[in-house]
């Protein structure tokens, strides 16, 4: 299947949820779904139905890129990415932000979300180090030393805490992180004890 394919599949399900959500006895004659007369119960409890979110880390051209986010606008309720790099993350959520407008919608009402990770440790060499090995192993890859360093909060927590600073100026909704340590527990309370409440 091509990514066209693939997109108007995902794009005619949104379409779907939307209405089998809300809806009773629906009938759908689409271009690579059809039924009829068919009704969900019990609907969902949230109202007036669930969020849906799209989440992307699209590659290529800016033009490829800007239709995801157009897709975004139309469709969604949130925005999720894990894209690294600050300067790449910014323009994005300015342009989903934009694309939104376009699409008569208020930014304020779509949510964003970035997928990040973290290791606190005083030593931020020793951080980063155990961060490359943890994600290396994790999806199997060789991951550069810079990247590890865009796409993880490293340091003591005043320099993790520094690091996410930037994402929450630039109006992420929420944040999500991953733990690269070997000592999940313990790097799970510092978190919660020394790096969170910067943000409560």
């Amino acid at each position: 299947m091509d990514n066209k394919a693939r997109v108007e599949r995902l794009t005619e399900w949104i379409t779907i949820l939307k209405r089998l959500w809300t809806e009773d006895d629906v009938t759908h004659a689409g271009k690579h779904y059809q039924f009829a007369h068919v009704t969900i119960e019990p609907k969902p409890a949230a109202t007036p139905r669930p969020p849906i979110w799209i989440a992307n880390n699209a590659r290529g051209s800016r033009e490829v890129i800007e239709r995801t986010h157009r897709r975004v606008a139309r469709h969604a309720d949130g925005w999720q990415t894990s894209i690294a790099d600050p300067e790449d993350v910014a323009w994005r959520i300015e342009d989903v932000r934009a694309k939104v407008r376009e699409a008569g919608r208020d930014p304020d009402q779509i949510e964003t979300h970035l997928y990040h990770n973290i290791n606190v440790n005083e030593d931020r060499d020793a951080a980063r180090a155990e961060s490359k090995q943890f994600l290396d192993t994790y999806y199997m890859l060789d991951y550069s030393p810079d990247f590890v360093a865009q796409w993880t909060a490293t340091g003591s927590p005043a320099e993790c805490i520094e690091h996410l600073r930037l994402y929450e100026r630039m109006g992420f909704s929420e944040v999500t992180l991953r733990c690269t340590s070997w000592d999940q527990m313990g790097q799970l309370r510092r978190v919660i004890d020394e790096v969170l409440p910067a943000f409560a």
